[in-house]
């Protein structure tokens, strides 16, 4: 699993081991879910059926922001690696919940990070074998 910290980033922002919903209240209604008229049970039987999903063996680039106080990350990280064989996260020291709306340094490195990530993506594609069309 490779987990990576944005650059000039401490390691100790790393996210590995994540503690399961450390720091978080829980709640899911509030501002971001329209005043509390998100349906927590719907929300509830929606995590528990994605629980018995089987492991997925794909490649998947998260970047988080350390001070997202919108959706519980440390939690959603922690199954992600659960879930997915070999995640790639980056997390973004001071970002919130809309890296793309923040600080010009925040923004740029989210940029930088998708755009390297897309570039990695698209040299693998190009170094596949190719079929031919029958």
């Amino acid at each position: 699993m490779r987990q990576r910290v944005a650059r000039d980033t401490p390691s100790s922002l790393a996210p590995s081991p994540i503690p399961c919903r450390s720091g978080s209240s829980g709640s899911v209604s509030g501002g971001g879910w329209g005043g509390g008229s998100f349906p927590a049970v719907r929300h509830y039987a929606w995590e528990k059926a994605v629980q018995d999903y089987p492991v997925w063996d794909g490649k998947i680039v998260v970047i988080q922001g350390t001070d997202d106080d919108i959706v519980d990350w440390r939690y959603n990280l922690n199954f992600i690696q659960g879930k997915i064989t070999d995640p790639e996260i980056y997390l973004i020291p001071k970002g919130k919940h809309q890296l793309l709306n923040e600080s010009d340094a925040i923004k740029d490195k989210t940029f930088d990070l998708l755009f390297n990530s897309l570039s990695e993506n698209i040299e693998q594609c190009n170094d596949a074998p190719r079929k031919s069309p029958e």
